[in-house]
């Protein structure tokens, strides 16, 4: 949606998805460990994979709607 009203700029979106895609991968990481995946911060920590990963994926879809703002 904010791509689509040009909220945000191309930068802001490549940002946003780098910066999800590092924090996810380190969540993932820590999620895989054996005594953390055994206790109950494992599926909090896989949730939060899965939304950052869901940050990714909507970051990258945005830059093919993007629109730039309208001049006033």
């Amino acid at each position: 949606m904010a791509a689509a009203r040009g909220k945000l700029h191309v930068p802001g979106y490549v940002g946003l998805a780098l910066i999800a895609f590092a924090a996810s991968l380190a969540f993932g990481k820590l999620a895989g460990f054996k005594r953390v995946a055994a206790s109950p911060a494992g599926p909090i920590l896989s949730i939060i994979f899965f939304l950052l990963i869901a940050v990714v994926a909507g970051s990258i879809l945005a830059l093919f709607f993007y629109r730039d703002p309208p001049v006033t």
